[in-house]
């Protein structure tokens, strides 16, 4: 099947969001937040949904404050102080 310019275009587009959000997570160089296990988290949720909260609290019990912040200082647009 011949791709348009527009599925070609829009799939360019995903994967350059995807890879932010790999690169934004992972530098925060984090084991807790690897975009791989996030990701595979997210997976986990939307194909067993019952099983969504103790995916959510297995992965908050891993975060600790310096989790916490790691994710707001690695966002360029908040200041640390």
């Amino acid at each position: 099947m011949k791709t348009t310019f527009e599925d070609s275009d829009m799939n360019t587009i995903m994967e350059g969001a995807e890879n932010a959000i790999a690169e934004f997570f992972n530098s925060t160089q984090r084991k807790e937040l690897n975009y791989n296990d996030l990701k595979q988290d997210i997976s986990s949720i939307l194909g067993n949904p019952k099983d969504s909260l103790d995916i959510i609290k297995a992965r908050l019990s891993k975060m600790d404050s310096n989790t916490i912040k790691a994710l707001v200082t690695n966002n360029k647009h908040i200041d640390e102080s």
